[in-house]
């Protein structure tokens, strides 16, 4: 029975004075309360410490709430907030959201199997009061996937995030990997992994993960998101102009170096772990190996011959799936390789000419 788990929620603030309270009152308003709230603020200097305080007073649940000595930045503040909990389950709770009453009750449940690490939920874009945009993430039904089924370098915001606290115990988050820096299409250095992104790289490859359809949070978008989300389209020419030579060149670095750190991870792990750790590396570097082909289909020295040749490679490792097992760029980019990349479309915008980026 999920009564039996202990829930807690890790909640990261900083200068969150506009939006917390109403964050607050729905975490006091969940049919399942949690067993405790921990807040780690992260050098505020507005009211939000002073109003998770006065919150305690009366929540219906123990609260806890430090601040940070210097500011670690979100992801890490997450991270302290987390590994300060002491339930057997953790819910990521931003300041500014709102969640609806069910989505404790609701996601526990998934936790009653004993080899489940991570529940993600649909979540839906809000925009204040009545105005409501889409889900995300969105998924059309619910799905219990076996350890290492998934792309372990996916991404689900940590407010759709639950984890058993046994993941935390896997690696020193300290030591974390980094992740693609993609933002707007534009490529930028590759940073360690945000709280979110660890957990599922984990989470994902040591244990079964849950996708639930019901949105359980309202995401809310205002101005002083610290990571908010658009769907802003670019148009025709700034999608052609993207150095998605580049982008891909990241891409494959990275998922080869978070290859080797699971690699390296799993080497001290019991067998049935290890196995599970080998199916997630065999993934990464696949992904590296698309991300490989897809880097040479756009590069300016590659000629028409060799851009062919690489989009075959991409074929024949399945990273056009419209539905792959674990990793897999989709049809579309099939059909943007085909029509962009081959033909060399992008270089008549002169976004790569020869030994450009």
């Amino acid at each position: 029975m999920s009564d039996a788990l202990r829930v807690s929620i890790a909640m990261a603030t900083y200068n969150g004075e506009m939006h917390i309270r109403e964050q607050l009152e729905s975490l006091a308003s969940q049919t399942r309360l949690p067993d405790e709230l921990i807040v780690t603020d992260d050098c505020s200097n507005d009211r939000t410490l002073q109003i998770v305080e006065e919150f305690a007073l009366t929540a219906p649940f123990p609260v806890r709430a430090c601040k940070n000595e210097r500011n670690l930045g979100f992801a890490d503040n997450f991270l302290k907030a987390a590994a300060l909990c002491s339930g057997d389950v953790i819910a990521f709770c931003d300041q500014d959201d709102k969640w609806l009453p069910g989505k404790l009750s609701t996601c526990l449940e998934a936790f009653v199997d004993p080899d489940v690490m991570v529940c993600v939920h649909t979540s839906q874009l809000w925009y204040g009061g009545e105005r409501f945009g889409d889900c995300v993430p969105h998924f059309s039904k619910r799905q219990s996937l076996p350890p290492a089924s998934v792309d372990p370098l996916a991404n689900y915001l940590g407010f759709s995030n639950l984890f058993r606290k046994e993941v935390l115990r896997i690696a020193d988050y300290s030591l974390r990997p980094r992740h693609p820096n993609v933002v707007g299409g534009v490529a930028r250095e590759p940073h360690a992994m945000v709280h979110d992104q660890w957990i599922w790289f984990l989470g994902s490859m040591f244990g079964k993960v849950v996708l639930i359809p019901e949105v359980q949070c309202f995401y809310r978008q205002h101005s002083g998101n610290t990571v908010g989300f658009t769907f802003k389209k670019q148009s025709m020419r700034t999608r052609l102009e993207l150095d998605k030579a580049r982008i891909f060149a990241l891409g494959e670095a990275v998922a080869l170096e978070c290859a080797a750190f699971a690699e390296a991870l799993g080497a001290g792990m019991p067998a049935h772990r290890r196995a599970s750790v080998q199916r997630a590396c065999m993934a990464m570097r696949q992904r590296a190996a698309v991300c490989g082909f897809r880097k040479a289909i756009y590069s300016p020295d590659s000629g028409v011959s060799a851009r062919i040749k690489a989009f075959s490679g991409v074929v024949r490792m399945g990273g056009y799936r419209a539905h792959a097992p674990r990793f897999s760029f989709g049809r579309a980019a099939l059909v943007k390789d085909m029509i962009v990349g081959i033909t060399g479309l992008s270089r008549l915008l002169g976004n790569t000419a020869p030994g450009k980026g």
